[in-house]
C-alpha cells in the first residue's frame, strides 16, 4: 500500500514512525541505517 493510500491519520502515524526509526542512525555524515547482506561468489553456467 501506498503512503498516498493513508488516510490522513494513518499517513502522519507512518511519517512520524519512518523518521523516529531512521533518527536512530543519524551521525555526521546523514542515516547510515545498517543491512545483512549476503555475498555470493560463483560461476554461471
Amino acid at each position: 500500500m501506498s503512503r498516498s493510500k493513508l488516510d490522513p491519520e494513518r499517513r502522519e502515524r507512518f511519517k512520524t514512525d519512518f523518521v523516529g526509526f531512521h533518527k536512530r542512525f543519524a551521525d555526521e555524515l546523514g542515516i547510515c541505517v545498517p543491512r545483512d547482506y549476503w555475498v555470493v561468489h560463483g560461476t554461471r553456467h
